[in-house]
């Protein structure tokens, strides 16, 4: 297949949007790509090549591998000249086109896969994943009114074939029900409260994920005064045209734990060591900060640290407040809410309530 391809010769440089890219050596790339087809061991060391210069996850054809500039020597004498004209292009410092280093890497898993489906060892593999699937079918259950979480399990079985042992490895998992479902099975299926869920890969027998899905309990809080403490986020999404001060409740989970900061809340700001930065009632300040929109002057609205927001503690200047969300998530200040009196609902978007 990658014989028969026509593409031109190396091209050093091309422009898109006047923006210069540097293609790659796309002879190197097609010789490469040929061999890796022909030779199960070269593919390995093609794709490692390839995926260390797109900083690409490992392939599951091959997920214990990890490229070292070592094992590039390993490649035959034929393919030297390539390996090294495409390690010449990957240590440039312009911009790169990488498509055609996608395209490659997949024809080439692709290969490997259909070798390995068609090859004695993966048919009878097959063969026991399907009557596994059978034995342990998807099970649709009602939608959970809690929410639901995932958590990834055995990791190191991904890329491995599904066998009996990896059922018996399953056992000790504390769930209601074990599915196996192929690859292009509904993402519904993984929701399923307390299903212990095995996804196959397109190959049919080869493991892509072991999830366990878990119900979280919803704690409910009056509408009255109460306090709440957590994490002080940058909560932003399609919808709220600009960034919210929430606190996201440590005692819940999602959605359901994010608190918005409201007009006459108290608020406690701690550092990452638990030391008080500020405290005091929140008064929010509309004006200051305020900035046109750029492709729409006549309109605009409060900036800090260059995201869109809705209001600025009075007496702080807007980068100053901000300082106490927008961070990373390493380094959060914790945040201690006391709701205000008046406030009787927690708004999930737009603005604070005044």
């Amino acid at each position: 297949m990658a014989r028969g391809m026509k593409l031109k010769s190396w091209a050093p440089s091309r422009k898109s949007a006047s923006l210069s890219f540097i293609d790659p050596p796309v002879d190197a790339v097609v010789r490469l790509e040929a061999a890796a087809i022909e030779d199960h061991d070269i593919a390995r060391l093609a794709l490692g090549l390839l995926e260390s210069m797109t900083t690409a996850e490992s392939r599951v054809v091959f997920p214990y591998y990890r490229a070292r500039v070592q094992d590039w020597r390993r490649f035959p004498y034929g393919l030297q000249k390539s390996v090294n004209a495409l390690l010449a292009w990957a240590l440039n410092t312009d911009r790169k086109d990488c498509t055609e280093i996608y395209r490659s890497a997949d024809r080439i898993a692709a290969a490997v896969r259909q070798e390995r489906m068609e090859s004695p060892l993966g048919r009878r593999y097959r063969r026991r994943a399907g009557q596994l699937m059978r034995q342990y079918p998807a099970s649709l259950q009602p939608n959970s009114v809690k929410p639901i979480k995932t958590y990834d399990l055995l990791r190191e079985l991904r890329g491995k074939p599904l066998t009996d042992g990896v059922i018996l490895m399953t056992k000790p998992i504390n769930s209601c029900v074990l599915q196996i479902v192929p690859q292009n099975a509904s993402l519904n299926s993984t929701w399923n409260p307390g299903a212990l869920t095995i996804r196959l890969n397109d190959d049919g027998y080869t493991i892509q994920s072991i999830t366990l899905a878990l119900e979280i309990p919803i704690q409910c809080h009056s509408t009255g005064s109460r306090t709440v403490r957590g994490d002080l986020v940058d909560y932003f999404e399609t919808g709220t045209e600009g960034v919210i001060w929430t606190v996201d409740d440590e005692c819940l989970h999602g959605r359901e734990a994010m608190e918005v900061i409201c007009e006459g809340d108290h608020l406690t700001v701690l550092d990452p060591m638990g030391l008080v930065v500020w405290k005091g009632v929140i008064r929010c300040d509309k004006k200051v900060g305020r900035r046109p929109y750029p492709i729409n002057p006549k309109y605009g609205q409060q900036c800090a640290l260059g995201h869109w927001i809705h209001w600025v503690q009075k007496g702080f200047k807007p980068d100053a407040w901000a300082e106490f969300f927008i961070r990373a998530e390493y380094d959060r200040f914790q945040g201690i809410l006391v709701r205000g009196k008046r406030c009787t609902r927690n708004p999930k978007f737009g603005p604070a309530v005044d």
